[in-house]
């Protein structure tokens, strides 16, 4: 930043300064530092941010929780039903192995 601070002086334009930023007098050398309200900011933002997707991530594991709870109602009706299904049809198959047979 302080070379481009001195190039800006030699070509006689005036120095840019980002912003949120601001001059001290160290050791007769000029320093560019943030305000402490750009960092209170940042982290503010920050807090939010991370806030917000802690918010998200309980309702994700909500919706996960919910979902494998009728993933496992669903995989219980359908074992029920294969084995009905199962004991219904294999009479009839061993009929039928039965009268082959004869």
């Amino acid at each position: 930043m302080s070379t481009l601070k001195l190039l800006q002086e030699q070509q006689g334009r005036a120095v840019i300064k980002p912003a949120g930023f601001k001059d001290s007098q160290r050791n007769d050398q000029s320093t560019d530092f943030p305000h402490s309200q750009y960092f209170q900011i940042h982290f503010q933002q920050m807090h939010e941010n991370i806030r917000d997707v802690q918010d998200e991530l309980k309702q994700l594991r909500h919706n996960v929780a919910g979902l494998d709870v009728k993933l496992d109602q669903l995989t219980a009706l359908l074992i029920d039903r294969q084995a009905t299904l199962s004991s219904h049809s294999y009479p009839a198959a061993q009929q039928n192995s039965n009268k082959s047979r004869h």
